[in-house]
């Protein structure tokens, strides 16, 4: 019968961890139940125990009591405390309390007290994909990550930590969210890490630092209430990490900037090192940044609240006979400023529209663009005292909007119809002017119609004639095609001919000038002739003068002789 009391309560816890998966839902394949409990009403009395003879998966659930124990889970179990406030595992100042080296493991619902002094209550080595949530950590340093990735740190209380809540070393894809940090040495403290988000965490009054970032970059960080000597460290400026997501960044409580659009986002950005444009807050918060959790047919819902008063009493309600949701917190300040409320409620949990009463009148609230189909987000203001404010989703509210929508859409549909109609009944009258205009057009051109067609018949008796003389020409054609081919033939050859003739001619004429010149030496070798036979007439008259005169010279001289000797 204890086991079965635990159920319930088993599941309540594990409902409580599902927003902080993200969806993700950590699978046992049969998982027993492991009682651990001091007086010996359970499996066994020390955790330790109940680890050890613990199969993969299981599930140890461990009652109230003070454990002095220094436990390292090895395996892949779940722990889970019956109550945070009264279920301590005590270190007794010795050494690391809690020491996870499996992975997917659970620790939820405890108080975590007294680790060594340079030691941590829970260490994470070398470990992924674990669950710490719902825990309170105090009087002894926080939660180390050591080279651990895809690990959830959630909802858990940090008080009195001699260093750091929670430190992250070569640690990446972790989620840190919604923890609580209060008066330790420094909130959070990532070394070496990079891809982590750390959303939804109240740093206040941690002497060293809310968040320092050392040698780490691409973490991003938003929704976290930041309220410390210093708000953010940032060791290396070059290094480049976001501070905000989805328009909304972080609570700085030393901002000095304003809202003049009044949306609860501040209007000029936040620098966490001055001038450091690598490392700025673009959307800082006026207010402080609030998550409640609600249960609303087996699902969990979470609703956003940023607000410069304090948020208490904060629920779901039905309305008992109108079924009305409704939800309704305090709002509280001691100041005399007036207040505001920045509101992100899921559409899955109430779709608008919305009633927004401020003790109990009703105001209009703004809403804002950074609406989406996931949340719906108002801003509204009232006067800085303690005040109820109820938002209220109405289903016959919701019904009748809807209902207006569609009448305002067949209102809309009927004047365009009946704008339609008019249009079409000018045009009507038009068009019945046009047709008699028209059959009047038709009557004249039925008339010209019957004179072309008259026409057209008289063309086709003069067409057949023409294709009667087309004939004739066509047999006219045919022969003078062929006498045109005779006549090319011819004119063909008296080309050639006249080619020929011309040639001859050419060839007269050469043969005429060549004459001519044979004529000319001829005439030249006549003349030389008879030069030549003149010399030789010449030649031969004087040969023969010579001879006559050289014998009478002989026959003189012989005459002479002659007589020398007869004398």
């Amino acid at each position: 019968m204890k086991r079965r009391a635990l159920i319930p309560l088993l599941i309540l816890c594990l409902s409580l961890l599902f927003p902080a998966l993200n969806g993700r839902l950590i699978v046992r394949a049969n998982p027993k139940t492991i009682i651990v409990a001091k007086d010996g009403s359970g499996n066994y009395t020390t955790i330790q125990e109940a680890i050890n003879n613990a199969e993969e998966r299981d599930i140890i659930s461990v009652r109230e009591g003070r454990y002095m124990e220094n436990v390292v889970v090895n395996k892949t179990v779940s722990l889970i405390g019956k109550d945070r406030n009264s279920t301590i595992i005590d270190g007794s100042n010795n050494g690391t309390v809690i020491f996870v080296n499996a992975s997917e493991v659970e620790v939820c619902n405890f108080t975590i007290v007294n680790s060594g002094v340079l030691q941590n209550a829970i260490d994470v080595d070398r470990s992924n994909g674990n669950n710490i949530t719902q825990n309170i950590i105090t009087s002894t340093n926080g939660i180390g990550l050591y080279f651990s990735s895809n690990n959830i740190i959630s909802n858990n209380i940090f008080n009195f930590s001699y260093y750091n809540a929670i430190y992250s070393f070569s640690s990446s894809n972790n989620v840190i969210s919604n923890n609580k940090m209060i008066f330790n040495k420094a909130g959070i403290r990532l070394q070496s890490s990079s891809n982590n988000i750390i959303s939804g965490n109240t740093m206040f009054s941690n002497y060293d630092g809310g968040i320092i970032i050392d040698n780490s970059s691409n973490n991003t960080i938003y929704h976290n209430n930041l309220d410390n000597t210093h708000n953010a460290v940032i060791l290396q400026a070059d290094l480049k990490n976001t501070w905000d997501s989805g328009g909304e960044g972080n609570y700085w409580s030393d901002y000095s900037g304003y809202d003049l659009n009044e949306d609860g986002i501040g209007d000029v950005s936040y620098y966490p090192n001055t001038n450091d444009t690598q490392n700025q807050d673009s959307y800082p918060l006026m207010g402080l940044f609030s998550d409640f959790s609600t249960i609303f047919e087996n699902t969990s819902y979470e609703v956003f609240i940023i607000s410069n008063s304090s948020i208490s009493y904060f629920r779901l309600e039905l309305g008992a006979e109108t079924a009305n949701k409704i939800v309704r917190f305090m709002v509280s300040d001691n100041t005399n400023t007036s207040g505001f409320c920045r509101i992100a409620i899921p559409v899955g949990l109430m779709p608008s529209p919305y009633i927004v009463l401020i003790d109990s009148e009703e105001i209009i609230p703004k809403v804002l663009n950074a609406s989406n189909g996931a949340f719906s987000r108002l801003y509204f203001t009232y006067p800085n005292r303690n005040q109820t404010i109820a938002i209220i989703y109405s289903e016959a509210l919701h019904l009748y909007y809807e209902l207006l929508d569609s009448f305002n859409e067949l209102q809309s549909a009927f004047l365009a119809l009946n704008s339609t109609y008019y249009a079409l009944l000018y045009d009507y009258g038009l068009v019945l002017g046009n047709l008699s205009q028209a059959q009047e057009n038709f009557e004249a051109l039925n008339t010209t119609y019957t004179i072309l067609l008259g026409n057209y018949n008289s063309l086709l008796d003069s067409f057949a004639q023409l294709q009667k003389n087309f004939t004739i020409l066509d047999t006219s054609y045919q022969t003078l095609k062929g006498l045109n081919a005779t006549h090319y033939a011819l004119l063909h050859d008296y080309t050639l001919l006249l080619g020929n003739y011309s040639l001859l001619q050419q060839n007269l004429l050469a043969l005429n000038s060549s004459f001519a010149d044979h004529l000319k030496d001829y005439s030249n070798q006549a003349q030389n002739l008879q030069n030549l036979l003149y010399i030789f007439a010449v030649t031969a008259a004087l040969f023969i003068v010579i001879t006559v005169y050289l014998s009478k010279q002989a026959h003189a001289g012989k005459n002479g002789k002659i007589r020398k000797k007869e004398e």
